[in-house]
């Protein structure tokens, strides 16, 4: 797989990744280190991949989406 399809490459460039759940509005932000040091660096950002590695904090279902964003220009 390419490098800007995992975990690290996200980590590398920046960019937060947010899960949605139907259980609760609005969203959770990913620690993507912790995900990193679970699965490992080089492990898919990709939906299919890493949803059924998740579950919600509240209720234990699996993530329905996410949202990933790049860094701030600030």
């Amino acid at each position: 797989m390419p490098s800007y399809g995992t975990l690290g490459a996200l980590i590398d460039d920046g960019y937060t990744v947010s899960a949605y759940c139907a259980c609760r509005p609005g969203r959770r932000l990913l620690d993507l280190d912790a995900l990193a040091a679970r699965l490992g660096r080089d492990h898919s950002c990709l939906y299919p991949d890493l949803a059924p590695r998740l579950a919600c904090a509240d209720c234990g279902a699996r993530p329905e989406a996410f949202t990933v964003a790049p860094p701030s220009k600030r």
